[in-house]
């Protein structure tokens, strides 16, 4: 777990640069965070009957939540640059 989050750091850093510790873990943790509240939210809505396929919606999900990842990170990259 802690490679993860170091790992989600290091991408970070790499998008806006050292902004301080502190606020790197924190966004962090707002993401993986959010990644997680969306992973559960999709794999919730499979119904009951089994209708999805779990392991196509399960890929599906996390190209989806991926993608929504960095966009956002790309957004925060946006508002810390320097205008």
């Amino acid at each position: 777990l802690a490679a993860f989050v170091d790992q989600r750091i290091q991408e970070l850093v790499a998008s806006v640069g050292q902004v301080g510790d502190a606020r790197l873990l924190v966004m962090a943790s707002l993401l993986i965070s959010d990644e997680l509240s969306e992973t559960f939210s999709n794999l919730n809505s499979v119904d009951d009957n089994g209708a999805v396929d779990a392991a196509a919606e399960a890929e599906q999900v996390l190209a989806q939540t991926t993608e929504a990842l960095a966009q956002r990170i790309e957004l925060i990259a946006e508002k810390l640059e320097p205008a």
